[in-house]
């Protein structure tokens, strides 16, 4: 299955949403489930923090290394659920 064919099935999983586009995280203003591209941990960004960016890496030796990929629109979902979006992905987890 090609990456933009699982990046749509993705967002048909999750409803509207851009899911499957890595972003800068100092950049990350939408909530949803994101997974750290340099460490492959879980990251749940909550509807309350919509607009706000809570991370700052612009001191960062290496800033740019320092993304995020979104997998689901909504925050809430299981960590199995999370684990099977981002394995659809291509996506390293240690979660």
């Amino acid at each position: 299955m090609s990456v933009a064919a699982v990046v749509q099935q993705s967002q048909i999983d999750n409803g509207t949403g851009p899911v499957g586009v890595s972003l800068r995280l100092d950049a990350l203003t939408e909530p949803g489930t994101y997974v750290c591209n340099w460490s492959g941990h879980l990251l749940r960004v909550p509807e309350s923090d919509r607009g706000t960016s809570r991370f700052s890496t612009t001191h960062a030796r290496r800033a740019a290394a320092w993304t995020v990929t979104r997998i689901s629109v909504d925050p809430r979902i299981s960590c199995y659920h999370a684990k099977s979006l981002a394995d659809r992905l291509g996506l390293t987890t240690s979660f």
